[in-house]
């Protein structure tokens, strides 16, 4: 019996999350998420978001989201630059756009 899409939907997203866990067994979901919303602001805009932004956007408190991007930062998946004024904008390294495409293969 063929598998229904939504369950199919759910199992590429549980590999998605598997493969997180595989770079980091600790890592917390909110931080595969913020990996994952500076690599569609980064791709899609040619800026990345600031952490003010990833607060916003995900409702999530400024200072996990900086110790969380500090995480990320650590691993190698994204880099914080500090722009205009002051402002760190985050973007992902080349690892972590290698790292990216593993991942969207895996929902393919």
């Amino acid at each position: 019996m063929p598998i229904s899409p939504p369950t199919l939907k759910v199992q590429q997203l549980s590999n998605v999350m598997e493969e997180f866990l595989s770079l980091d067994s600790n890592m917390p979901v909110v931080q595969a998420l913020i990996f994952l919303f500076v690599a569609s602001r980064d791709l899609a805009q040619g800026v990345g978001p600031t952490g003010q932004d990833i607060s916003e956007a995900l409702k999530i408190d400024a200072s996990r989201v900086s110790r969380n991007l500090a995480r990320l930062a650590e691993a190698g998946l994204v880099e914080r630059e500090r722009g205009d004024m002051g402002v760190k904008r985050n973007t992902i390294t080349t690892t972590g756009r290698k790292y990216l495409n593993h991942l969207t293969n895996l929902i393919r």
